[in-house]
Parts: structure tokens; sequence; C-alpha cells
């Protein structure tokens, strides 16, 4: 790094991040449908001449192991016989060898040439309206193997020394149920590989091909070392966190995933072989590659947010998994809704949180965020051209991120392992597709209670128009198992599938919307995989997940409260039942007093013996416990009385007294489930809620934190 100008690598850095965004660019304006001109679920990178990604895309950022996958695929595949050669451009989709993360994802790697030789590539990966298959749209819910997923194409030629491939070309159009439209997305993402092909020559031709290779060494050489320092300022010990996959059907439908996080000399060790089940008959399963990308994108903006986003940036963590199982499946386990990915990526986050609250890096803290989006997929045809129509609803991606430690979380913030991702104007989708929307907003209560409160996630509902309606292809996860919150705080909401059936639609349309409280009795609550036929007079109607809220909802600010009740995002009556906030007569102004007293009243009752223990230094806030040295050893205390509770060689979570409640207990939409609780720690004394978990009545208390032997 010494031999490298400081100003020229800064140059070269930036003008490399701005090729990548022109490559996203170049896809929007390009873009065919909503998929890659509003959600943007697509993802573009830059490698460097080792095949090295030196620009990580900002929009799907678990996408980018997967682009990793088809060019080292390619190389692997082709680089010797029949070789690689200036022009070349590569196709690939298949997730078990090169593809995407399924198979309705199609991965391009162009090879890029400066005098006869590979100084870079450019790689794209981007998720298409269909795929062939058993079902429109790319997700197959009936598929018990990968070959009744699609098409399956390993890194193949798409274009060989600047020519296309027209057997390639129309083997994938003939295999899709929209090829005009499906092959006018594609050439878009050729576009953009070769706008960043143009690109990097001219970067290159202009200060050289050594001073190139140089400043990519550098920079992966910087993102590394700097990550690694920050992982050294995380305590060493052995982190525990576990969640669960939904596969109703499969057993007793629920898969844990459970993470042991290793921190030591620098590195993150991410361990998911105890206990993890088995590859399964159904469409949920992810590979070892995509479980990879989706936990390095919970990662990146973590502990990463002010490092240059390269390869050098994941050298510090390892993901350990176990082959034949659901996050590191193996052929012919199907795949094409491989929603395990974020079971795995939320269960190291829950990991990585205990290692860092107690660590300089605790404002990096944050609750679990909406998880993955539902699967909405409407099918119908044109009245008038009889054309197939394939609609993918954009709002799936709209539930609330989760709590900081220091902050609210994004109301409708989508998921944290991407960055980009919008879902567009009512407008638009009403223009691209035969629907009507009867509403679009925030559903109430819906974040999780904390001291920082979760994400608020929405409600939507539509209806038909000038269609005689659509067969869905509906797909949700976290119904029962919803986003975690943190060191106290509560789940947010869970994602919830209904049919509404009306006389007039247009008379809902004119009078507006009631809320969903008011009509959920009326309303027919679909399974959480289904194929379901929409009628002309039918709404559908869902709810994305809540964020999972951060510490004791006790200690949240009533003027905070008061805020969210004001602006609709809880209810008077949660504002008291969790919050502790009461409201003089007849307004929505906080009683100062009454508040006290009311929160005094809930710490107590959380106690074992019904009262409250005042002791000096009682701090008014406090979230996890904290570690304090002594003579004999390191203890862990309650951080709002101080009270000790146990040694740090012992798990604190089985000394001290706990709840466990049903979901449907906590007053938000919430299913219940008798195996299924939310689990409160308690300080024995003060009554400060220490730590929550979701997880199985059945469960141990979870190990925290363990030291290294």
């Amino acid at each position: 790094m010494s031999n490298i100008n400081p100003i020229t690598m800064e140059t070269i850095k930036n003008r490399l991040v701005a090729i990548g965004q022109e490559m996203v660019t170049t896809m929007v304006r390009t873009a065919g449908t909503p998929i890659y001109s509003e959600i943007k679920d697509f993802s573009c990178g830059l490698f460097d001449y080792k095949a090295r990604q030196i620009v990580y895309g900002g929009q799907a950022v678990f996408h980018n192991v997967a682009i990793q996958n088809v060019v080292h695929t390619s190389i692997r595949l082709h680089g010797e016989d029949p070789g690689i050669f200036d022009g070349d451009l590569f196709i690939g989709n298949d997730p078990y060898l090169g593809g995407g993360i399924h198979a309705a994802e199609l991965s391009l790697a162009s090879p890029i040439f400066v005098d006869g030789e590979i100084v870079a590539w450019s790689g794209s990966i981007a998720h298409q309206l269909d795929i062939g298959g058993m079902s429109p749209g790319g997700f197959h819910p009936g598929a018990t193997d990968c070959f009744q997923e699609g098409l399956r194409l390993p890194p193949v030629k798409l274009y060989r020394k600047g020519d296309l491939q027209r057997d390639i070309w129309d083997i994938h159009r003939n295999n899709v149920r929209l090829p005009d439209k499906i092959s006018m997305e594609l050439k878009g993402q050729i576009a953009a590989n070769n706008v960043a092909k143009k690109r990097i020559m001219e970067l290159v031709v202009k200060y050289g091909v050594e001073t190139f290779r140089r400043t990519c060494d550098a920079l992966i050489q910087l993102s590394a070392s700097v990550t690694e320092e920050k992982i050294r300022k995380i305590p060493e010990g052995i982190y525990e966190y576990i969640d669960f996959g939904e596969a109703e059907g499969i057993g007793d439908g629920l898969l844990p995933i459970r993470c042991n996080l290793t921190v030591k000399d620098g590195k993150l060790l991410f361990d998911f072989t105890r206990d993890c089940p088995s590859q399964v008959p159904k469409f949920i399963n992810c590979t070892h590659v995509t479980a990879k990308g989706a936990i390095f994108s919970v990662l990146m903006p973590m502990l990463c947010p002010d490092v240059p986003w390269n390869e050098g940036c994941t050298y510090p963590f390892q993901i350990i998994t176990k082959p034949g199982t659901i996050i590191d499946a193996i052929p012919p386990a199907p795949c094409s809704c491989p929603h395990t990915m974020f079971r795995a990526a939320d269960a190291a986050l829950g990991a990585l949180n205990k290692a860092l609250i107690n660590s300089p890096l605790k404002d990096r803290v944050t609750a679990c965020w909406a998880g993955c989006p539902g699967i909405i997929v409407g099918v119908t045809q044109d009245p008038n051209t009889n054309q197939l129509i394939i609609m993918p609803m954009l709002e799936t991606i709209s539930g609330g991120g989760g709590a900081f430690s220091m902050k609210d979380g994004l109301d409708a913030g989508s998921m944290l392992c991407v960055m980009d991702y919008s879902m567009g104007d009512v407008e638009t989708q009403e223009n691209a597709y035969p629907v009507l929307y009867l509403t679009r907003r925030f559903l109430k209560d819906s974040g999780g209670p904390g001291r920082y409160r979760g994400g608020s996630s929405s409600l939507v509902a539509i209806v038909p128009h000038k269609v005689k309606g659509f067969n869905f292809i509906l797909v949700e996860d976290r119904r029962l198992i919803p986003s975690h919150g943190t060191v106290g705080g509560y789940p947010g909401s869970s994602y919830h599938l209904f049919v509404g059936r009306w006389a007039d639609k247009y008379k809902v349309i004119k009078e507006g919307f009631r809320d969903l409280e008011e009509i959920l009795p009326k309303l027919e609550l679909l399974p959480p995989i289904t194929v379901f036929n929409l009628g002309p007079e039918d709404a559908l109607i869902f709810t994305s997940n809540g964020g999972g809220g951060f510490g004791d909802p006790l200690n949240r600010d009533p003027e905070k409260v008061t805020r969210d009740v004001l602006w609709r995002f809880v209810s008077t009556e949660k504002a008291r039942e969790i919050y502790g906030v009461v409201f003089k007569p007849g307004t929505l102004e906080a009683d100062e007093v009454q508040t006290k007293c009311m929160r005094d009243e809930i710490r107590a009752r959380r106690t074992l013996h019904g009262c409250l223990v005042e002791s000096e230094g009682m701090q008014s806030g406090g979230d996890y416990i904290i570690l304090e040295h002594s003579g004999s050893g390191d203890i862990q205390l309650c951080s709002r009385c101080k009270k000790e509770l146990s040694s740090s060689n012992e798990n604190w979570k089985a000394k001290v007294p706990y709840k466990d409640f049903r979901m449907d207990e906590l007053g938000v939409l919430i299913p219940g489930d008798d195996r299924v609780v939310l689990r409160q720690y308690i300080c024995p004394d003060c009554g400060h809620l220490l730590d929550s978990e979701v997880t199985l009545r059945s469960l141990a208390p979870l190990w925290d934190f363990r030291p290294i032997k």
C-alpha cells in the first residue's frame, strides 16, 4: 500500500464505485418491468484481475456472493478448455452450479481485457419474471426437486468473442412464459455489463495496468485490515442464538437454525452445524453460497459501514454449514423460494448482537428486521389480447426495520440485507397491472415495542380490475416466529394473508378502507403457502412483518410514545399496557406521575415477589447486562440496579426468573401456538426486562456468552 499514491488510490476507488452505480442506472433505465425499475431486485459487481470482488452492488447485498460464484465457476469450467477470450459473456442460473440464489435469477459475467490480458470482470444478477418450471413467476410451491423449478443453466457462453450464440439465446427464450419481455430485461442486464467493460477499459488505459492492479490489491488489503481491527474490539468468546424456519407440512412445521459465533483473534466464526435440520422436499432450502451471501449481507452493514465494500471485508468471516441441510442443500433439493437463507442471517445477527452489546461497537446493534419478503405473484390473462400477465406484488418488501441501540427502526424499512429496494408508487403498479388499491398504509401496533421501537410494517389491500380475477402464488414467512427484538425488546408483528369479499369494491374505495382490527373477523386467513384463486370481487389483504424492538419498553421516553399514538403507530391500549404510559383524561398528554406509578407497578408484577427492591445508584435507563471486573473474576450485573446475577462462567439466564408468554397474549398481530413463546428474563430485584427471546417453550435458556476455554 505504501507504493500507491493515496490520491490516485482514492480516485480509482471512487471511479470504480461510480462505474458500479452506472451499471445499476443502466438496468433501471432499460427496465421493462417494475422488478428492475421499482424494486431493483438485482445487483451488479466488479472484480479485479484475480476475480476478487472490488465493488459490491448496493441493491440486494445478498446477491454478491452469487455474482462471485458465477465468475469463479466460469473460470473453473472454461478457463482452460475452451478458454476465455475478449468479447466472451457467460450466463448461468443453476443454484447448484455457478448460478444465483434460485433458478429465477440470471447471472452474467464478462471478462475485461486490456492489451490481451484479463484486468477485471463485470458481473450482474437479476430476478426474472419467469424461468419456466411448473408454476409461472419462478416460485414453485409444489416442487419436490430442483428439476421441477425451471431451466437450469451452468455458466455457458452467451457471447463468444463478441458474437451472440443464438442457440443459447433461443434455449432461454424457449423455456420462459414471457419470452419477449424477459429477453428485453436480459438485454438491459447485458448492457450493464458492457457499460462496465467500457468504463474499466478507459480507467485502466488512463492509469496503466500495473497501477490498477496494485490499487485493487491495496483496497482489498485495506478493507480486510480495517474490518479485522473492528472485530478485535469485540470481547472474545462464544455467543449463541437460534431462529426458526417455517415449513408447514414438514414435521412439526418449525425448523431450528442455531448459530454459534466464536470471536477470536480478530476473526468471526459462524457455526451452523449443530442440530441443523436436513434438507426437505419443499422449495425453502438454500445452498451454502446462498446462505453465505445472506449472512455476509447482514455483517457488512453492521461492521463495515465506513469501509470500502469489497471482498476484503469478508476475509475475517468464516461460515460453517453442514452439506445436506436446509442451509447447505445439495441436488436434487428444490430451492426456488430459499427463505431459510434469511433465517440463517437472522440467527447470525442475533449472535452478533450479543457480542457487540458490551463492546465499543454497541451502536451497531440492531434488532431483527422484517426478515424475508413474502412472495405474492398474481397470474391472469389480458382480456383484450389473451396474453399472459405475471404480476409480482411490490409491497412484500415493506416490513419494518429493526430498532437500533440508539434510535427507532425504519418504518417500512424492508430488510437489513438490501440497501436500495423500493416498492414504487401505487400508480405505477396500477398502470402496469390490472389491479386497484383499496389501501396502502402503516399497520398500527406492528413495530416491536422497546426503549426504541421497531419499524412499523404495512397493510395493503388490492382488488382485480377489468379482469376475471387472479391465480395467486402466495408464500409468507415469519407467521409463527416473528421478527425478534433484542435486549428486552418485543418482537414485531407477523406476516398475514387474508381474503375479503365485498359486493361493491368501488364503494369501499369511495368510503375508505377501515382499520384492520374492525374488519378482521370478516376476513378469511389464508395458509402461509398456497395457490389461491382471487375472484373479480375479492380483495387480497396482506400485512408484512414489523421490526423487532430494542430494550425494555418501560424505558421509552413518554414523549415518543405520545408521538407514536398521535401518528397512529401505537394504540392507546398498547401505550398503557406495554409502555406504561398513562394519558391525562380526555387528552393525549402523558401524565408524568401516573406514568411512573404504572411503570413501577408493571415492574413489580414482573418480579417473583411482586415488589421492587430499591438500591443505591439505580439507573433510569439501562439495557442489557453489564460485565464488571473483580478480583475473583468477571461478574454479570443488571444494568439498571447493579444486582449481581452470575459469574461470567455461568449462564446468567439460568440464574434469573423468566416468564413465557404465548404470542397471541402480546396483543399484536401474531398468532398463538402453544409451542412458541416470548421468553422474558427479569431482574429479580428491580423488575428490569434484561432480555427477551422468541423461542420454543421446550428449549432451555440460551447461553448468550461463554468464555473460550
